[in-house]
């Protein structure tokens, strides 16, 4: 039986890339890292504005049953402050 050659590779393993591979790709991770933060902001900041907006549902509903309480159930002109009877609505016959 014929002994087989061994091969050997005489390249030398690289232990590091270089500058100009690594720039690049430290450059695009910084990058998708700082928009994955800018995100994170986002829905912080959503999150909060969603509580305040609830806060101000439940304001605005207090403060029209108080009004209900003193005129009534009636429309007020938003801009200027004006007060209106509801006008009835007639079903179609």
């Amino acid at each position: 039986m014929a002994k087989k050659e061994k091969i050997v590779d005489l390249k030398s393993k690289a232990t590091h890339l270089t500058t100009d591979e690594l720039t690049p790709v430290q450059k695009i991770v910084g990058e998708i890292n700082r928009i994955k933060m800018e995100l994170g902001n986002m829905e912080m900041r959503k999150h909060d504005l969603l509580h305040i907006n609830t806060n101000l549902q439940e304001e605005i509903s207090k403060l029209q049953k108080s009004l209900n309480e003193k005129y009534g159930d009636v429309d007020i002109d938003i801009n200027t402050g004006e007060i209106k009877e509801k006008e009835d609505v007639k079903a179609d016959s």
